[in-house]
């Protein structure tokens, strides 16, 4: 069964959107060594350990240990600067070596050629993604610059990449859909930084993140530059901090994120306005859907409001598919966006709202005592040969 976004604008059925998509397996992702969650145990193990070897013995031996080496560090530097241990055993005369004179070295180390950031930066945006990983194991700074100005830099170009946390898999798919997709099985999110510092995808797809680790792939995500049109969350739990780091990500690729889904995401109160305000310019489809809960989304008018009012100003309507379960919106600002449709539609428009704090009969109602729209049908309203589909219904 594919995605009802798929069915209604043609999109590719390999591609994966969500709708009942079963997770499977349970070969966890690893948080990396780096992580924070790992601190945060090292930290507790080290003071553990303090607590039982903080006896007066062992402070005692501690004491003498770090005297002596310091001592011994001391001495040997002094003989090798003062007393050369080499010189004692030499007995075969070797040529000088010809050194620079001092002043052209000086000259050089302040302006080396291969070591000034922008000079590098400069060459390596002119070099092929493959080129670019093969420079970044000439030296450490070279990495380094590779590393943080990626953005800049060439990159691969895929048509989705599927993260499967609760499989630890990465999936890859090709813009020619004649290719295979390539699956790569990743052991830490360090690893998976690493594999996806250079890749530009149309449609970013994650599955099976939990609450702990939430926080920390957000924080990931927003280090790379993956530019996606496509964002879709499947059984993934977001816990505060993350919702912060993922209103960083929308926020930082409104320009690129034109279709967002989270399907059976957790927890519902915690996705609001304030997450999807900044995509409504460019904003085509949107799908937040959560049947295993019972509480109300905080997505309220105020996101309808944004929509109305970006509408008016660019006197266009660019949003072709909305379904949510659970939203606060009240029938005024419904007919809000029945009535901006109306003026500006250059699309069909299908909404969905499942569990609604209004029913079609109050829509009805309310449409005929204030507006000269005709829902035809219990259904739709046509204006310049385009629908748009209504669907309200309680589950």
């Amino acid at each position: 069964m594919i995605s009802v976004t798929v069915a209604a604008h043609g999109l590719r059925n390999r591609r994966t959107i969500g709708t009942h998509f079963k997770a499977y397996d349970s070969g966890r992702l690893l948080i990396e060594e780096g992580s924070e969650l790992e601190d945060v145990i090292k930290i507790n193990n080290n003071n553990f350990d303090r607590k039982k070897k903080n006896g007066f013995l062992f402070n005692f031996y501690n004491y003498i240990y770090s005297f002596l080496s310091k001592i011994c560090s001391c001495l040997w530097t002094f003989f090798n600067a003062y007393i050369p241990l080499w010189k004692l055993f030499k007995t075969i005369n070797y040529e000088e070596i010809l050194i620079c004179p001092e002043k052209y070295i000086v000259k050089n180390k302040n302006h080396p050629p291969m070591e000034n950031t922008f000079i590098l930066r400069k060459i390596f945006s002119y070099m092929d993604v493959n080129d670019l990983l093969k420079m970044a194991k000439v030296s450490k700074k070279w990495r380094r610059v590779i590393k943080i100005y990626s953005e800049q830099f060439d990159h691969f170009h895929f048509d989705q990449i599927k993260i499967n946390l609760d499989e630890g898999q990465i999936i890859l798919f090709s813009l020619d859909a004649q290719r295979d997709p390539k699956r790569f099985t990743i052991q830490s999110l360090r690893e998976l930084e690493s594999n996806m510092k250079h890749i530009k995808v149309n449609s970013l797809f994650i599955r099976g993140m939990i609450k702990s680790e939430s926080k920390i792939i957000m924080k990931l995500l927003n280090c790379l530059s993956l530019g996606p049109t496509q964002f879709y969350c499947l059984y993934c739990d977001f816990c505060p901090e993350s919702i912060f780091e993922l209103k960083k990500y929308i926020s930082i690729n409104q320009k690129y994120i034109n279709d967002i889904g989270f399907e059976e995401c957790s927890s519902n109160e915690l996705f609001d306005d304030e997450i999807f305000i900044p995509t409504v310019p460019n904003l085509v489809n949107l799908r937040i859907i959560n049947t295993s809960s019972h509480i109300n989304l905080a997505v309220t008018d105020k996101l309808l409001f944004e929509i109305i009012e970006y509408c008016e100003l660019t006197k266009s309507f660019t949003l072709q598919f909305l379904m949510i379960n659970r939203p606060r919106f009240t029938v005024q600002a419904f007919i809000g966006i029945m009535e901006v449709w109306n003026k500006y539609c250059k699309n069909d428009l299908i909404i969905t709202l499942q569990n609604a704090t209004f029913t079609i009969n109050d829509l009805l109602g309310q449409c005929h005592a204030t507006t000269d729209l005709k829902i035809i049908s219990k259904k739709f309203i046509e204006s310049n040969n385009y629908y748009f589909h209504i669907n309200i219904v309680k589950l």
